[in-house]
């Protein structure tokens, strides 16, 4: 596995949830196997053009789209190298979660933890990292971002339910309404 089979995964998993399909679903679009598609996700199993093909396919969206995806993504794991070590030595004294109850909650060995302590990313699964943005009670999105705070998972799930009412809702609304909802989160996002 390398950081492309798992910045991969870590593309396709969003994608998949963002569509609110589950693993069945998607394999009955594209044909694979749910093992196949949670093996892809994880980074496990490689990929070549006829599996970004498919998916693609799947998700209603070309070939381009995806590669744009993974490109963002790829830029992301500098950003993951540099926060996850911070972020696992903070929370982890935050919540008084040990070592040792970390690497038996998300299964990743001993050596590898310690390597994600001192700042390298060998081998370490996309469910690894989402099992430990669940124990820590952040989201994930911390791992990748420089943000001021540690957003919660519950404010990170919350956010992800607006996002989406506003999305299905924001067009069935007057303009009035619409534009007040604009200059509120404009207002927001240049504080």
């Amino acid at each position: 596995m390398n950081k492309k089979e798992i910045t991969f995964g870590m593309v396709l998993k969003d994608m998949r949830k963002e569509k609110r399909m589950t693993q069945k679903e998607l394999g009955r679009l594209t044909g694979y196997s749910q093992n196949t598609i949670s093996n892809h996700e994880n980074g496990v199993r490689s990929l070549g053009e006829k599996e970004i093909e498919r998916y693609s396919e799947a998700f209603g969206i070309t070939k381009e789209e995806f590669a744009l995806k993974l490109s963002e993504y790829s830029k992301t794991n500098e950003s993951l190298v540099k926060n996850l070590p911070r972020i696992l030595v903070g929370r982890m004294h935050e919540k008084g979660i040990t070592e040792e109850e970390l690497i038996n909650a998300t299964n990743i060995p001993k050596k590898k933890f310690k390597s994600l302590l001192n700042g390298t990313l060998s081998n370490i699964y996309v469910n690894q990292i989402y099992l430990l943005s669940e124990i820590l009670d952040i989201s994930i999105r911390n791992f990748f971002e420089d943000l001021d705070y540690l957003e919660t998972n519950e404010e990170y799930q919350n956010s992800i339910e607006m996002k989406e009412k506003i999305d299905k809702d924001f067009f069935t609304l007057q303009y009035s309404q619409r534009k007040e909802l604009y200059d509120f989160f404009n207002n927001l996002l240049h504080k």
